[in-house]
Order: C-alpha cells, then structure tokens, then sequence
C-alpha cells in the first residue's frame, strides 16, 4: 500500500524492471523513471513516503523516494541463489526490515538499519515464498506462496501458523490494510490483481 492506503506499490522483474502505482482497482496511476534489473518485491515506509525495493539478481535492496527518484542500493551480506534469491520485503521500522529467501534454502531474514542480519529463520512453512508482509502489531509474517498456492499466517516470536489456500496461479506479491482487513494479493502470470478480506 502506498500513501494513505489510496494506492498500491507493484514491481515487475526481466525484462522491463518497472515500478508501478496502482489504485485500488488495478489501473496504473505513474510508472517511476527507474529502471532495476530483477526487481522482486516492495514495500512502502509511510512514515518517510519512502520505497524499498529488492533486486533478486543483483542481492540488493534498493531505497527510493518516489517523488524526486533520489536513490540509495544496498549489496546484502547473505547467501541467495541466482536463480531462487531474494522475493519479498517488508518494512517495519528502520531498524528491522523482513526479507523472503525464495527457496534452495528458503529463509526469512530480519536487517537491522546497517543491512546487518539480526536473525535467520528457516521456518517449513510451504514449497517457496514468493512474497511477504507484516502485521507490526501482532507479530505475525504473511506470506505467499505461488507453489504452494497458500497465503500463511506466520508468528516468529512463537512459531504460530496459519494456512490458507488461495486459487491464485504463480502468487507473488501481497498488501494488507489491517484497519479494514483489506489484502491484495498479485499473479504474475495472470498479471491480475486479487482482493480477500480478513474475517
């Protein structure tokens, strides 16, 4: 979600590597005059109006500022495989942000503000994970996951675990607004845009 929850933040990967605002609705509202090489997943800072964004290729997290382009890229000190890299970012606060490792292994990673890994978990949570989110208040992780089919409901703090299966092809990318229980979920290949709601 982007300022004030009005619009939706998007990325597509090879070969364009674009950064898409969306309504609600799914039209395009601006496409950024930035260009990345595999980007995967992003994550929108509303307390700064700033974009996070990872590059899978380049094992990069990119911050931009989506007004006047200013841009800061990040090489990150973790393993990930070429093919099977980096999927989801999730912004908390400066000095925690989550990352998605697809899979080969899969893992969720937690930085602090120097990009340095405060903590790994290697969690059996589904076949890969294709993109992530965060409750802040609860301390709960979703995660999609596109091989799998699930959108999952995970707790780090205590391990806690909720499935639910989504009839979504290739599902990579998520959003939720907690106030009003309001998730999007992403198709790649369907190049789609599904809402759910949190009973």
């Amino acid at each position: 979600f982007g300022k004030d929850y009005q619009t939706l933040w998007t990325v597509s990967d090879l070969p364009e590597g674009n950064i898409y605002e969306m309504d609600l609705q799914g039209n395009i509202l601006r496409i950024l005059d930035f260009e990345g090489d595999d980007l995967e997943g992003i994550t929108y800072d509303h307390t700064n109006d700033i974009l996070w964004v990872v590059d899978e290729q380049n094992n990069e997290i990119i911050i931009l500022n989506p007004d006047d382009g200013e841009v800061e890229k990040h090489t990150l000190p973790i393993f990930s495989s070429d093919d099977h890299g980096l999927e989801g970012i999730a912004f908390e606060n400066r000095n925690n942000i989550w990352l998605a490792n697809e899979k080969l292994p899969k893992i969720i990673f937690l930085l602090d503000s120097n990009f340095t890994v405060q903590k790994q978990y290697e969690p059996e949570l589904a076949e890969d994970y294709s993109g992530l989110c965060i409750d802040p208040d609860n301390c709960f992780l979703w995660i999609v996951s596109d091989e799998s089919q699930l959108l999952i409901k995970w707790s780090p703090c205590d391990g806690s675990v909720e499935n639910y299966s989504i009839p979504i092809t290739k599902a990579e990318g998520i959003a939720i607004n907690y106030q009003n229980g309001q998730i999007f979920i992403a198709s790649d290949d369907e190049q789609k845009l599904f809402e759910f709601k949190i009973e």
